[in-house]
């Protein structure tokens, strides 16, 4: 098969890191891929052609694919755009739908009006798919029944292989598990991801750090917290790092204290590695990740996160092992690329 995949940019978040994923295992299974992006914004290792466009449409011959499939907000949108010259072609459309996109759940990222305004050409814009993938239950069942009868779950997958870190990097997690047992996680610090709710956590666990990969706009406002209850001492930001995945050697647990989510790419990594895992009971996480398997924390409540914390740093009933299993089953890069080649394959490809 003939597949494009259509990115907002190149840098290193979810939807570039699925479709880099997908394109590195459909070329392994002998398929054309190219990956088409709007902004200059690198970061990902891509196995395949990659081409800078417009919204304008400038740049992709339809005709030479047989699938387009897009990823985020731009992407949906330029191909509604472009659906005219696409029906004059026999190429399909697929679109993974990375996050809910109804306005109360955009609403935590964005204000309200915008929130409103793209949620409702957000879904303008898929009517045009002949496939819409989507990452859990919850979405599926937030979708109109126009775009609900076109729609499946399809979960993410990852496989990844462990490289060095950054020798400073390295000597300070050292140092850190030397002294305290490390919660970590890998996140855009951003106020989505309540990583807030650690910061209090600290103030009532002394034998603990925190660890954090990643930057954002919340960073400076979590370091005020920090400071505010005394916990500072115990709290590293360690600011963008291209390779995150291999710092999870370090942690003791891998934390995600998100209010809202697609489909967590950093809990699959932890996953991938067997960690210990403390993560928030929204819906989301709950549709994806069972009690077996992880450690659940009411959101908000940071006894509840201290309880989790304290009962995952012992594991005795071997969670993380059996959520290493449960990756291993059905989280892999591989699994995820043969779901959506069914998917494929449904439209006579």
């Amino acid at each position: 098969m003939r597949i494009a995949m259509i990115i907002p940019s190149l840098s290193q978040t979810g939807p570039g890191i699925v479709a880099r994923d997908l394109c590195v295992e459909f070329v392994k299974l002998g398929h054309r891929c190219r990956i088409f992006y709007f902004d200059e914004k690198y970061g990902l290792d891509l196995p395949c052609d990659s081409q800078k466009i417009g919204f304008t449409g400038k740049g992709i011959d339809f005709k030479e694919w047989d699938i387009i499939h897009t990823h985020g907000y731009r992407p949906d949108a330029y191909v509604y755009r472009q659906r005219n010259k696409i029906s004059k072609s026999s190429c399909k459309l697929v679109s993974t739908l990375h996050q809910p996109i109804i306005v109360k759940e955009l609403h935590k990222t964005y204000s309200y009006p915008k929130a409103l305004i793209g949620s409702v050409l957000w879904h303008r814009n898929l009517s045009c798919h002949n496939n819409i993938a989507v990452l859990n239950h919850e979405v599926l069942q937030q979708l109109p029944i126009t775009l609900r009868e076109k729609a499946s779950i399809v979960f993410n997958g990852r496989s990844f292989k462990r490289n060095e870190i950054d020798v400073e990097d390295k000597n300070l997690l050292t140092n850190i598990a030397s002294q305290y047992k490390i919660i970590g996680t890998n996140s855009q610090i951003i106020k989505r991801k309540g990583l807030e709710q650690i910061i209090q956590a600290l103030a009532h666990l002394p034998d603990f750090a925190f660890v954090a990969v990643g930057d954002g706009e919340e960073k400076q406002n979590l370091l005020r917290l920090a400071k505010t209850i005394n916990v500072s001492d115990r709290c590293f930001f360690l600011g963008y790092r291209k390779n995150s995945t291999d710092y999870l050697q370090f942690y003791d647990i891998f934390l995600m204290c998100t209010r809202s989510e697609g489909f967590p790419l950093a809990l699959i990594e932890a996953a991938a590695e067997g960690k210990s895992c403390v993560i928030s009971n929204i819906q989301i996480l709950k549709d994806i990740m069972s009690d077996e398997i992880v450690e659940f924390y009411n959101l908000d409540d940071i006894q509840s996160l201290v309880g989790s914390i304290i009962k995952a740093s012992h594991d005795k009933e071997g969670k993380g092992v059996k959520l290493q299993e449960y990756y291993k089953s059905n989280l892999t890069s591989e699994a995820m690329a043969q779901r959506y080649i069914n998917i494929y394959k449904s439209n006579g490809l």
